[in-house]
């Protein structure tokens, strides 16, 4: 099932059945010929999503805050069908498309919606168009007692959320979203705290030192360790010294032996390695591998990839591993020399070559 099938038959004949509940002059057959109409099959999700949220409002009154009424009903009666809530984005997204010029019905509603299908990419139209309310009402949101609404807190205000408006303000200057982070950096729900986790990550890519500032003073006020960790995560994986030691990755007395690695593997296969880790005392060490891509124009892309990390006592340990060369669509592989590399607490121990050749 590709994820766009969310929206499937069943979902929508299951929305208009409920719209007509709610709204008495829908015409529910009229609304079902307007959502499959001739491109559905081509539509991606984000597509679909706006399509359907296009058709609603085509459909309904033209009284928007008489919409909003209908669609909670609507959201508390329709069912959830696989990927659990993704489906119900689309209330969010009817907001963002038809609420902008209602600032004070549409945050409420982002406010109710967001525990159905979250409203993080919504809410970011509100931020642009209308800041000092919205993050004022944000600020209210981290302190709210339903957790849906407390992750929106956190998760709408990402400087580089996935799929998002990127917010270039907060790139370049994140101290507006520090006050919320603070409000939740202790929150009781593990989806909270990585959320909070999601977003000073993508303060990391753009101001690492206030990343490292703040997760040095949230260790010493002995908040969630595995949050501070992920917080790290981009600077960790580029070896950033201060996060490493920060995380206890300090200097250590172990060594790789045994090193081995195909030489030669087609496009499709995995590539199959090994090592000993021969640890001398006991330390935290973390363990990754580093492939490089070879480009078409020759250069090479390297990307990081975690193997294990931890307390290590004074041993050895044996490590074997693959790492698939399946063609992806985010991906395309060319044919010719890489590089793997093993990496030990931030630095580069080994690296050697491998040659990817075309399936035949």
């Amino acid at each position: 099932m590709l994820l766009k099938d969310i929206y499937n038959q069943e979902f929508i004949f299951d929305l208009a059945n409920n719209i007509k509940k709610f709204f008495h002059n829908f015409d529910k057959k009229l609304f079902i010929e307007q959502i499959f109409n001739q491109d559905w099959q081509k539509y991606s999700l984000k597509e679909r999503m706006g399509h359907i949220s296009n058709v609603i409002n085509h459909n309904l009154s033209e009284d928007y805050q008489e919409n909003i009424h209908i669609l909670k009903n609507v959201a508390q009666n329709v069912k959830k069908f696989q990927y659990n809530n993704l489906s119900l984005i689309i209330f969010a997204d009817f907001i963002e498309k038809f609420g902008l010029d209602d600032f004070e019905t549409s945050i409420k509603a982002l406010k109710f919606f967001t525990s159905f299908g979250s409203a993080e990419f919504a809410i970011r139209k509100f931020l642009l168009k209308y800041e000092k309310q919205t993050l004022e009402k944000i600020l209210e949101f981290s302190l709210d007692q339903n957790y849906h609404v407390r992750r929106l807190a956190s998760e709408g205000i990402r400087p580089r959320l996935p799929w998002g408006i990127a917010l270039k303000k907060y790139q370049k200057n994140p101290a507006a979203i520090l006050p919320i982070l603070e409000n939740l950096k202790n929150d009781e729900n593990e989806y909270v705290r990585r959320s909070v986790a999601n977003n000073l990550n993508d303060i990391s890519k753009d101001n690492a030192e206030i990343c490292l500032e703040i997760t040095k003073k949230w260790q010493q006020e002995n908040c969630n360790h595995k949050m501070i960790q992920h917080s790290l995560r981009t600077l960790l994986k580029s070896g950033n010294q201060k996060a490493l030691e920060l995380m206890g990755y300090n200097k250590i007395s172990a060594k790789i032996t045994n090193f081995k690695c195909l030489k030669e593997i087609k496009i499709g296969d995995n590539l199959s390695f090994s090592f000993i880790l021969n640890n001398e005392a006991k330390n935290n060490i973390r363990i990754e591998y580093a492939i490089y891509f070879l480009l078409k124009n020759g250069k090479f892309y390297r990307k990081i990839f975690q193997i294990k990390q931890g307390n290590f006592s004074k041993d050895k340990f044996s490590f074997n591993k693959k790492h698939s060369f399946k063609k992806i669509t985010t991906r395309k592989y060319y044919s010719g020399i890489h590089k793997i590399g093993i990496i030990l607490n931030g630095k580069e121990i080994l690296k050697e070559n491998f040659n990817l050749r075309n399936a035949p």
